[in-house]
């Protein structure tokens, strides 16, 4: 998304979700056929350099998740206050649960013993009971 018509359409007629450190605004429209993403990240935030950062760490969250997005969907992500100073999985973790409040996401991604069952391989790996294997070294040739 690049005008502000756009994002002031999605915050008036769309829906928004408030977590602690973000806010998720989506509105559904069926004359998209891609969704469009922005993010807000006001200068309260940070300096610019925590702006960007924290902007970079958007994009690369959505960037992620692109073939789980409903297509007709605008999306716009905006960073409050303490987001620069979070880590990237912490972010991720609270986009991702704004993004299943807001029914954002096409379906939640299989877990690993679903996709290992679907592959044909769950019953040859070690169930939990069983003995942890040996820790594996790590070789570093210069």
């Amino acid at each position: 998304m690049r005008w502000r018509s756009e994002f002031l359409n999605v915050r008036k007629q769309g829906r928004s979700f408030g977590g602690r450190f973000l806010v998720l605004a989506t509105l559904k429209a069926e004359d998209i056929e891609e969704f469009k993403v922005g993010f807000v990240v006001p200068k309260y935030v940070g300096n610019a350099v925590h702006r960007n950062s924290v902007k970079r760490r958007l994009h690369g969250i959505v960037a992620c998740r692109t073939a789980e997005i409903d297509p007709h969907r605008y999306v716009v992500t905006i960073a409050r206050r303490g987001a620069a100073e979070q880590s990237f999985a912490t972010l991720q973790k609270e986009w991702l649960w704004l993004a299943k409040r807001a029914k954002l996401l096409l379906s939640s991604p299989p877990s690993e013993g679903d996709q290992l069952k679907n592959a044909g391989i769950a019953d040859e790996l070690p169930s939990r009971n069983a003995s942890p294997a040996p820790p594996a070294t790590s070789q570093h040739h210069g």
